[in-house]
């Protein structure tokens, strides 16, 4: 073979080989949730406020440091011998700093701690419904495909069937009753592969844009990595005063909460005094009238003063200011008790479907074992001519809607316990416990 020949055929079937990794790229349930709590654009949003507010309270905590500041003054105005104009040049270092007010930098402190804890649970919360978001559905897509499964599975007999039946028909041997109905199985199973295998490409594809990869079309999406259901996974819902001290969205109301109580003290200290030290050292120029081109001389000055600023009368504005804060401060306790009774709800409605899902879960199982061993049974009696082929698919479809009940239950119980989890702020702990939010 020619050089140049042999060098295309390597680059192309390295070219290929790239091509078919690329395209058989897969992620896992695990590395799809761990993709988006890094790529989510509404996640992003957040960490940027909460980089934000950490600034604005790291300012507040050091807002009764001193203040060193450089001032430079020009002043003018009629000198006290005739008409002459006096004009003063100061230039020179001031050193401020609070000593008193009335604990109006405390609580701006405690504002910027509160505000700081809010991004923080609303970056918790949000992460925990993305990942509830993308784990149901991914037991959407895993039912799906087990579903699609149990269709092939059932096709491929369906298929051996009929051309059993086909032939003891062309024999006499058969009713034309049997093939009839062979014929219509198998046109009916393959319009449900169709359509099963249109929706688990919907469902991969909403996953992949949920998520934000690049290329939906060489991404395939793995559930090998699904936790099987346990025993242990079917125990109760945990109790209520676990939710109400685990939940980010509780701790995220009281949180707002308390910021609203510290605006409510912040606008009633705003009627209090201020108390404030500082200390100026400089140099000053004096020049009158005619003087004022003259060779002027530099006089060193310094002074150490307090000011005690002290609003009496304002127009009611600082009451109004009290009164709004109070106002939005029962506000958001309305808020508060109207979350910590839907959460209450959601509680008792997941611990109701627990208990019943789990108890369908153990039937549906029971059913399973009774229908694998009638369909086994009807094999035998198909075979040995003492039953029709209609009474052996019956016996089929019975096995196969259990399989297919299994699945359904199994898959709401993942998706309560998912929920359960949600609730408790523990679902991120729970799947990524290696990465942080």
């Amino acid at each position: 073979m020619p050089r140049s020949l042999s060098a295309i055929v390597i680059l192309f079937g390295c070219f290929a080989s790239n091509s078919f990794a690329h395209a058989e790229a897969s992620h896992g349930v695990k590395d799809t949730l761990a993709l988006a709590v890094r790529k989510a654009s509404s996640l992003e949003a957040l960490r940027v406020e909460r980089d934000i507010a950490l600034g604005e309270l790291e300012t507040a905590e050091k807002a009764w440091m001193p203040r060193l500041e450089l001032d430079s003054t020009v002043a003018a105005g009629a000198a006290s011998r005739g008409r002459d104009q006096a004009v003063a040049h100061t230039t020179g270092l001031f050193l401020r700093s609070n000593l008193y007010d009335a604990g109006k930098t405390h609580n701006i402190q405690q504002e910027a701690t509160a505000v700081l804890a809010i991004k923080d649970l609303e970056l918790r919360l949000t992460t925990e419904e993305l990942l509830l978001s993308v784990l149901k559905s991914f037991g959407e897509l895993r039912l799906l495909r087990s579903s699609l499964s149990f269709e092939e599975e059932s096709y491929r007999q369906l298929k051996e069937q009929a051309l059993a039946i086909e032939r003891a028909y062309k024999q006499g041997l058969k009713r034309q009753a049997d093939y009839v109905k062979v014929e219509l199985d198998l046109r009916s199973a393959e319009v449900r592969l169709a359509q099963l295998k249109v929706e688990i490409a919907n469902k991969q594809n909403e996953i992949v844009n949920a998520v934000g990869l690049d290329d939906s079309a060489s991404v395939t999406l793995s559930v090998e990595d699904w936790p099987p259901v346990t025993l242990d996974q079917m125990r109760p819902v945990p109790g209520w005063d676990s939710i109400e001290s685990e939940s980010p969205e509780t701790m995220l109301w009281n949180a707002r909460r308390d910021l609203e109580r510290s605006k409510a003290q912040f606008a009633r200290r705003l009627k209090l005094p201020d108390l404030t030290a500082q200390a100026f050292a400089g140099v000053r120029n004096d020049l009158v009238g005619e003087d004022f081109l003259a060779d002027r001389e530099n006089t060193l000055t310094s002074e150490v003063s307090l000011t005690l600023n002290y609003s009496i009368w304002d127009w009611g504005a600082r009451d109004r200011e009290v009164l709004a804060a109070l106002a939005k401060e029962k506000i958001f306790d309305i808020r508060r008790r109207e979350a910590l009774m839907r959460l209450r709800t959601d509680h008792k409605r997941l611990v109701a479907e627990r208990g019943a899902i789990s108890d369908q879960l153990r039937l549906v199982r029971e059913i399973q074992k009774r229908a694998a061993q009638s369909f086994a049974l009807s094999k035998e009696s198909y075979r040995g001519g003492s039953l029709s082929y209609l009474e052996l698919a019956d016996s089929y479809k019975r096995l196969l809607d259990a399989r297919q009940s299994i699945l359904v239950q199994e898959n709401a119980l993942q998706a309560n316990i998912h929920e359960a989890l949600k609730l408790r702020g523990k679902l991120h702990e729970t799947w990524l416990p290696e990465q942080g939010i």
